[in-house]
């Protein structure tokens, strides 16, 4: 929410507050790290890192597999060659996530 606005506004894009909550309600949420939690960077790369993240949207199908990356291959292509997943769903709970939502408005059920 800090920096992304300032990065649209310099390539003289429109983003608006209403975007973040439109993706904030079809995104669940995840991972909680310290402070909002009791796991620590540490523990999200152990679980799998980021692409163990991507992997968990992915299953519940929140990712477009086929757009390009600056890799030269798509988003699929690199978390195939990652063999991404989620390595300690403790930490990563895609499959129970802390909430259905980016927020803690709704938990999940």
């Amino acid at each position: 929410m800090l920096h992304l606005p300032a990065v649209f506004a310099e390539a003289g894009l429109p983003l608006t507050l209403d975007i973040f909550d439109a993706v904030s309600r079809r995104t669940p949420n995840l991972c909680k790290l310290s402070p909002a939690g009791h796991h620590y960077l540490e523990d999200l790369e152990q679980a799998g890192g980021i692409p163990g993240v991507m992997s968990a949207l992915v299953e519940r199908g929140l990712l477009n597999l086929d757009v390009m990356t600056v890799t030269g291959k798509t988003l699929g292509e690199n978390l195939t060659a990652l063999k991404a997943r989620v390595k300690n769903p403790d930490v990563i709970r895609g499959k129970e996530p802390y909430a259905n939502e980016g927020r803690d408005r709704h938990p999940a059920r």
